[in-house]
This record gives C-alpha cells, sequence and structure tokens, in this order.
C-alpha cells in the first residue's frame, strides 16, 4: 500500500496494512489460496470477520480495528480504496 503524503494521518494507512495482513494470515491458516478467497475475505462483513478472522492465531490484531463498527467502517473504506484504486 502507497505511503501517504503531507500531513495526512498515518494511523488510516497503517492500520489498513494490518487489517490486510491479518486477512493474509487467515488465508494461509484457513487453506484459502485463491485471488478469489482473499477477496472473499476483503468483502467479509465485521461480524463475519470478528466470527472466522480474528480468532486465528496470527490474526487477533484485527480485534483493534474491528471491534468499534465506525472505525471498522473507515478502516475498511481506505483498505478498499488502497486495493482497488
Amino acid at each position: 500500500m502507497e505511503k501517504q503524503s503531507g500531513n495526512q494521518d498515518p494511523f488510516w494507512i497503517d492500520a489498513a496494512r494490518a487489517v490486510f495482513a491479518a486477512f493474509l494470515n487467515y488465508c494461509v491458516v484457513s487453506g484459502k489460496r485463491t485471488n478469489a478467497d482473499l477477496r472473499e475475505v476483503v468483502c467479509m462483513t465485521q461480524k463475519d470477520i470478528l466470527e472466522q478472522v480474528a480468532p486465528c492465531h496470527g490474526s487477533e490484531e484485527i480485534l483493534k480495528y474491528y471491534s468499534d463498527a465506525k472505525l471498522a467502517s473507515n478502516v475498511s473504506a481506505v483498505l478498499h480504496n488502497q486495493l482497488y484504486n
């Protein structure tokens, strides 16, 4: 993911990176090996992420960003923006 330029708060890019790393970890541990599998994980709902990804060993940090609905929405928006734009 790109680094932000200027005076922008690095929190959002760092959070998106951490979430993406947790998603990748979940995919590896769960045997999900295709881009389609990764896309499915990236598009999960907050509830599904908390139930499936967060308990996965190595992905626990995602709780920091997905326990709060508003924060989860904002981090997801940044992640999607970085991945799809």
